[in-house]
């Protein structure tokens, strides 16, 4: 039981009973004891709120820390799929490059052979 209870208890008893002097002083010595064991409760329990204070502040640090670190790693995934992206366009670009010196290597060809044809034709 608490020492509140205990104390309450013991008065009540005490009360009821005629107390010879050596169990009045025994009473004095019994509360300063249980004064003591609330005294020392009391200190357990700023403790342990004390620490359970700490170790929520530490939990809290801990989730801004992963928070961002989360941030950092979404800014990185969006730059590398941003260069991703431009490699992408820079590939599309040359392809489209490529396709129109094609076309103009064929239209070239196809030029100088009817050019020589129509040597061939007035020789």
């Amino acid at each position: 039981k608490a020492p509140a209870v205990l104390e309450r208890e013991l008065a009540r008893c005490l009360a009821e009973w005629e107390v010879p002097g050596w169990l009045a002083a025994s009473e004095r010595e019994l509360e300063l004891v249980l004064q003591a064991e609330a005294a020392a409760a009391a200190d357990a329990a700023a403790d342990a709120e004390a620490k359970a204070v700490a170790e929520a502040e530490d939990l809290a640090a801990a989730e801004a820390e992963e928070a961002e670190a989360a941030k950092k790693a979404a800014r990185v995934a969006a730059f590398f799929a941003e260069a991703a992206k431009a490699a992408e366009d820079k590939a599309e670009a040359e392809a489209e490059a490529l396709a129109v010196a094609r076309a103009e290597a064929q239209a070239l060809a196809a030029a100088e052979a009817q050019a020589e044809a129509m040597a061939r034709a007035t020789a």
